[in-house]
């Protein structure tokens, strides 16, 4: 595209058209996979799929009304843990077409689930430890990880080529990995949240490679979207539904829903056709990173539970000093569990804090960091309280304002900055 471009190069239909494209979607028989292949199909692209079952993929194709433009045509069965798989994959593709545009590896599985409930540690062994096997992990981090990767280099060849074809870095690859693989939180899967952070990585890796072969790598990091690993089943049309009050159970996805095909389609199309974007992890998942960022399971339902929120804030130290109403929120996270008196983390200028319970307390990489998250809604939870405080203050400020201009108010003396990086208490506050 010129630098300069008309107002006919600006218009969507041109900006967003993959008509021509030649695209490969592994797990294309169902969830994901499906929605991307239809919405390259559905805006003009010849769309291979494939999958483990062909019934699947059969029906897959089906789903697309070719008089619509585009095409959905299944491959033969494909187990893309298996490099022979893979190899006839490459040899079918290549007896097809000289070039393709886009690889959407979208196969995987969600491995075991082990929930670490337990408050004691030999019960949290029998969950964690008993109930997983190496095996397990091993199948999971195959597919969802190993298996990217074999799945990319296998194409590499005809992913050039297609770059040859049709310009500088036209040609990509959008690997599907999950909001699952950025959070911190397990969620009951180890496994599979380990696995999905090395594909987000993995696709960083690939990225920084294959741009010396003008391919660009990108990866879709999907929320909760309809799919046999989120649904546990497919229709005869092999979609999957998520009513909106299982996702609403799970007390932390802002939006309140799952995803739409829709919604994954347009992440799709982007990167299939930006070709000056590159490297990088697009999250499309209703707002769940926005409260779990560095959160443990209890701190990302804070949503469907403010009150609970409120009580544990209301007991940290907020106190009034002269005629000012202050709220001192301070999450810390200790390194153990010890006695207030005797951690000196835990003092401050002679006096000792407060921290939250450690149900409400996020884990994170360096455990002995203070740690300030979410302040924006505990803002939101204590704006009432604020609110009253500044009422209160205001008229007792009234009634003694003759007081006041009499004698000046007294003047607090700076303090030294905590020397555990924390903020001074007088700077710690909201008016």
């Amino acid at each position: 595209m010129p630098s300069k471009a008309s107002t006919e190069d600006l218009h969507v239909a041109k900006l967003f058209s993959v008509k021509d494209y030649v695209c490969v979607v592994t797990g294309g028989g169902s969830g994901i996979g499906l929605m991307a292949a239809q919405a390259l199909a559905a805006n003009g692209a010849k769309v291979y799929i494939t999958g483990r079952r062909q019934e699947a993929l059969e029906t897959a194709a089906k789903s697309h009304n070719p008089d619509e433009g585009g095409q959905i045509i299944p491959l033969s069965p494909c187990d893309v843990t298996k490099k022979d798989d893979l190899e006839r994959m490459y040899q079918e593709l290549a007896s097809k077409e000289k070039y393709i545009n886009l690889l959407v590896t979208s196969a995987g599985v969600s491995g075991q689930k082990a929930v670490p409930d337990a408050e004691k540690a030999t019960d949290m062994k029998k969950k964690l430890f008993d109930n997983e096997t190496f095996e397990g992990w091993a199948e999971t981090y195959n597919t969802d990880v190993t298996a990217v990767y074999f799945s990319t280099v296998a194409l590499l060849p005809l992913l050039q080529a297609g770059t040859e074809t049709h310009g500088h870095l036209s040609a990509s690859v959008i690997v599907i990995s999950s909001m699952s693989g950025i959070i911190k939180d397990a969620q009951g899967h180890f496994s599979y949240n380990a696995a999905k952070g090395g594909t987000v990585h993995l696709s960083k890796l690939m990225s920084a490679e294959f741009q010396k072969l003008r391919i660009r790598v990108n990866s879709i990091a999907p929320g909760y979207f309809p799919s046999e690993m989120t649904a546990k089943e497919s229709d005869e049309h092999q979609k999957s539904d998520l009513p909106d009050e299982k996702i609403q159970e799970k007390g932390h996805v802002p939006h309140g829903r799952a995803g739409s095909d829709a919604e994954m389609a347009q992440a799709v199309i982007f990167f299939a056709k930006n070709s000056y974007v590159n490297g990088q992890i697009l999250a499309v998942d209703g707002g769940v990173l926005n409260v779990s960022w560095a959160t443990s399971a209890d701190v990302t339902a804070v949503s469907g539970r403010r009150q609970q929120l409120w009580d544990s804030l209301a007991r940290l130290p907020g106190v009034f000093r002269g005629q000012d109403p202050q709220l001192i929120i301070a999450l810390s996270l200790p390194r153990r569990e010890t006695d207030p008196a005797n951690d000196p983390s835990r003092v401050a200028h002679g006096r000792t804090t407060t921290t939250l319970p450690a149900t409400l307390m996020s884990t994170a990489a360096n455990d002995c960091a203070p740690v300030f998250c979410g302040l924006a809604a505990a803002a939101a939870v204590a704006a009432p309280a604020v609110a009253a405080a500044s009422a209160a203050a205001r008229g007792h400020a009234h009634r003694s304002e003759s007081r006041t201009a009499a004698q000046p108010r007294p003047q607090h003396k700076t303090r030294p900055p905590q020397a555990t990086g924390g903020l001074d208490p007088d700077i710690r506050k909201a008016h």
